[in-house]
């Protein structure tokens, strides 16, 4: 037994699982072994995982629902944590909320709007956790959630803890500055909520759910959202350029590599139509990219983030 093994199960106990496939902990059901992977539910457990992997020198990997990221065929190294740290603190006066990296993003909206505080409904039914959405830039309809975002408890990679107001936290469009130090999310100060008619606010979800359901897959065909991000404005107070227009005029609708295939309703959406490999996601992608920048000159970035043990 390895030393790293032995820390692990010392902490952690029958909770570690060893060798544990991480196709079903995604949204893509793709993915090979975890050597370690474990489930907390509290950030001191949590910032011990961390630690641990620290001391020893090996991976760490934090998933939160899996839904905007590819794992490789191989697996991941070292330890894989699946954050279930979803805690809610309420706090009526200043009408702000504490939640847990790891509580739902969609259900937050709702928790938010049933007590009359908008708006966020602009995030409704959009997947993964609040730690994972804000770390990625994640939004919709032209909004960011870090726009809700008042200030946020972060993990450094050399253990510090620290509260950081968002502008620290340097979110833009599908990407952080979060990200790129390596940074993680323990828990978001969301605020800026204004009152608000329930009855509407819970109206308003239901559309944007509703249009939400036209343009993605249903449940049986599992698919990690929008694989490319839009690409910049063209010129200033103009929209993103969508990749999906892109694709959709290079007529990558029907395309398929293996059991990897463009999603009939969304150009820029790749799905798993059974026994899919990451393998064959990624060569389906880099055909999809191909076409775009050979037709029209631009090249496509993944929002999908790919997750593997290569340096």
């Amino acid at each position: 037994m390895t030393a790293f093994r032995k820390q692990l199960e010392q902490r952690f106990g029958p909770a570690l699982r060893p060798d544990e496939m991480l196709a079903p902990w995604t949204w893509m059901k793709v993915g090979g072994p975890a050597e370690f992977l474990v489930e907390v539910e509290r950030i001191e457990d949590l910032v011990a995982a961390h630690a641990i992997c620290r001391r020893s020198k090996a991976p760490f990997t934090l998933l939160g629902d899996g839904s905007n990221v590819l794992i490789d065929d191989d697996g991941l190294a070292g330890l894989v944590v699946i954050n279930r740290v979803a805690h809610l603190d309420w706090d009526d006066k200043k009408r702000q909320v504490i939640a847990g990296a790891g509580f739902s993003l969609d259900q937050l909206v709702e928790a938010v709007s049933s007590r009359g505080w908008g708006d966020l409904t602009f995030a409704a039914g959009i997947p993964g956790t609040v730690g994972g959405a804000l770390a990625g830039g994640a939004g919709a309809y032209g909004r960011l959630l870090a726009e809700m975002v008042c200030a946020a408890r972060v993990l450094a990679p050399d253990g510090t803890v620290d509260d950081l107001p968002v502008a620290a936290l340097g979110v833009r469009y599908r990407d952080s500055d979060i990200l790129r130090r390596g940074q993680i999310l323990l828990e978001i100060i969301f605020g800026g909520f204004q009152a608000a008619s329930t009855a509407c606010l819970a109206e308003r979800i239901v559309a944007i759910k509703a249009d939400r359901a036209l343009k993605h897959p249903p449940s049986h065909l599992p698919c990690a959202g929008s694989f490319f991000k839009n690409l910049p404005p063209p010129a200033p107070g103009v929209s993103r350029i969508a990749a999906g227009l892109l694709l959709d005029r290079c007529g990558a609708k029907g395309l398929r590599q293996g059991g990897a295939a463009v999603f009939d309703r969304h150009a820029n959406i790749i799905v798993n139509t059974g026994g899919a490999t990451a393998a064959d996601i990624l060569a389906l992608a880099d055909q999809m990219a191909r076409l775009v920048h050979c037709r029209h000159g631009v090249r496509l970035e993944p929002e999908v983030r790919y997750l593997h043990n290569r340096t």
